[in-house]
Protein backbone atom coordinates (compact mmCIF):
# COMPACT_ATOMS: atom_id res chain seq x y z
CA UNK A 1 0.00 0.00 0.00
CA UNK A 2 3.22 2.60 1.01
CA UNK A 3 4.21 1.47 -2.75
CA UNK A 4 1.24 2.60 -4.20
CA UNK A 5 0.98 5.63 -2.47
CA UNK A 6 4.66 6.65 -3.34
CA UNK A 7 4.14 5.95 -6.60
CA UNK A 8 0.90 7.88 -6.75
CA UNK A 9 2.46 10.96 -4.87
CA UNK A 10 5.59 10.82 -7.60
CA UNK A 11 2.99 10.78 -10.74
CA UNK A 12 0.92 13.79 -9.38
CA UNK A 13 4.61 15.64 -8.63
CA UNK A 14 5.87 14.58 -12.24
CA UNK A 15 2.65 15.99 -13.64
CA UNK A 16 2.29 19.05 -11.75
CA UNK A 17 6.45 19.68 -12.31
CA UNK A 18 5.80 19.26 -16.46
CA UNK A 19 2.61 21.63 -16.44
CA UNK A 20 3.70 24.18 -14.89
CA UNK A 21 6.97 24.89 -16.63
CA UNK A 22 5.73 27.46 -19.04
CA UNK A 23 6.50 27.09 -22.47
CA UNK A 24 8.01 30.52 -23.89
CA UNK A 25 7.75 32.03 -27.41
CA UNK A 26 11.13 32.61 -29.08
CA UNK A 27 11.39 36.23 -28.53
CA UNK A 28 10.79 35.70 -24.79
CA UNK A 29 12.95 32.74 -24.28
CA UNK A 30 16.46 33.88 -22.60
CA UNK A 31 18.03 30.87 -24.31
CA UNK A 32 17.34 31.80 -27.70
CA UNK A 33 19.59 34.47 -28.55
CA UNK A 34 19.51 33.53 -32.41
CA UNK A 35 17.35 32.43 -35.07
CA UNK A 36 19.02 31.94 -38.68
CA UNK A 37 21.78 34.13 -37.94
CA UNK A 38 25.24 33.79 -39.05
CA UNK A 39 27.98 32.67 -37.33
CA UNK A 40 30.13 35.65 -35.59
CA UNK A 41 33.43 36.56 -37.78
CA UNK A 42 36.02 39.65 -37.63
CA UNK A 43 35.03 42.77 -39.33
CA UNK A 44 37.22 43.71 -42.20
CA UNK A 45 36.39 44.85 -45.48
CA UNK A 46 37.74 43.58 -48.42
CA UNK A 47 39.37 45.19 -51.50
CA UNK A 48 40.07 43.80 -54.90
CA UNK A 49 43.17 45.43 -55.55
CA UNK A 50 45.16 48.39 -53.75
CA UNK A 51 43.83 51.27 -55.96
CA UNK A 52 40.23 50.48 -53.87
CA UNK A 53 41.95 50.74 -51.13
CA UNK A 54 44.28 54.24 -51.62
CA UNK A 55 40.24 55.39 -52.76
CA UNK A 56 38.95 53.71 -49.81
CA UNK A 57 35.92 52.49 -51.62
CA UNK A 58 35.58 48.45 -51.69
CA UNK A 59 33.37 47.02 -54.85
CA UNK A 60 32.87 43.86 -52.37
CA UNK A 61 30.99 46.29 -49.92
CA UNK A 62 27.28 47.07 -50.38
CA UNK A 63 26.25 49.73 -48.13
CA UNK A 64 22.68 48.57 -46.44
CA UNK A 65 22.05 53.07 -46.08
CA UNK A 66 19.02 54.09 -47.46
CA UNK A 67 15.13 54.00 -47.58
CA UNK A 68 13.37 50.84 -46.30
CA UNK A 69 9.95 49.47 -46.89
CA UNK A 70 7.83 49.56 -42.89
CA UNK A 71 4.90 48.07 -41.43
CA UNK A 72 3.89 49.29 -38.54
CA UNK A 73 1.65 46.65 -36.17
CA UNK A 74 0.65 46.75 -33.35
CA UNK A 75 1.91 43.18 -32.02
CA UNK A 76 3.44 40.47 -32.68
CA UNK A 77 0.14 38.53 -33.33
CA UNK A 78 -0.41 40.70 -36.11
CA UNK A 79 2.28 40.54 -38.20
CA UNK A 80 1.66 39.83 -41.39
CA UNK A 81 2.08 36.22 -43.23
CA UNK A 82 4.78 35.28 -45.34
CA UNK A 83 5.92 39.06 -45.56
CA UNK A 84 9.68 37.39 -46.25
CA UNK A 85 8.04 35.86 -49.77
CA UNK A 86 9.57 37.62 -52.93
CA UNK A 87 5.96 37.73 -54.02
CA UNK A 88 4.80 39.64 -51.00
CA UNK A 89 2.38 43.06 -51.66
CA UNK A 90 4.38 45.19 -49.44
CA UNK A 91 2.93 48.35 -51.41
CA UNK A 92 1.11 49.56 -48.55
CA UNK A 93 3.81 49.76 -46.54
CA UNK A 94 5.58 52.83 -45.56
CA UNK A 95 9.38 53.82 -46.18
CA UNK A 96 11.80 54.67 -43.57
CA UNK A 97 15.97 56.16 -43.52
CA UNK A 98 18.28 53.77 -42.54
CA UNK A 99 20.49 54.42 -40.13
CA UNK A 100 17.30 56.19 -38.83
CA UNK A 101 14.71 55.93 -35.33
CA UNK A 102 11.77 54.48 -37.10
CA UNK A 103 9.65 55.70 -33.70
CA UNK A 104 10.82 59.74 -35.27
CA UNK A 105 9.82 59.08 -39.30
CA UNK A 106 6.16 58.35 -39.02
CA UNK A 107 3.18 58.18 -36.80
CA UNK A 108 4.09 55.25 -35.09
CA UNK A 109 4.81 54.89 -31.75
CA UNK A 110 6.15 57.68 -29.28
CA UNK A 111 9.88 57.07 -28.58
CA UNK A 112 10.61 56.43 -24.71
CA UNK A 113 14.02 57.36 -23.20
CA UNK A 114 13.93 57.53 -19.27
CA UNK A 115 16.11 57.18 -16.83
CA UNK A 116 13.74 57.20 -13.71
CA UNK A 117 10.74 55.00 -14.36
CA UNK A 118 10.18 52.63 -16.93
CA UNK A 119 6.67 53.34 -18.81
CA UNK A 120 5.59 49.34 -17.59
CA UNK A 121 6.30 47.31 -14.92
CA UNK A 122 9.21 45.00 -15.78
CA UNK A 123 9.21 41.35 -15.61
CA UNK A 124 11.98 40.36 -17.63
CA UNK A 125 12.37 38.11 -20.00
CA UNK A 126 8.48 38.58 -20.37
CA UNK A 127 7.12 42.11 -22.29
CA UNK A 128 3.82 43.68 -21.77
CA UNK A 129 1.22 41.72 -24.07
CA UNK A 130 -1.52 44.88 -24.53
CA UNK A 131 0.31 47.99 -26.49
CA UNK A 132 0.81 50.94 -23.96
Amino acid sequence: MLKKILALVIICWTVTLVHSQEVLSEWENPEINSVNAEPTHASYIPYRSVAEVERGESSMVHSLNGKWKFKYISGIEASPTAFYSVDYDDSSWNYINVPGNWQLQGEYDPPIFTNVKYPFEPNPPMFPKIPI
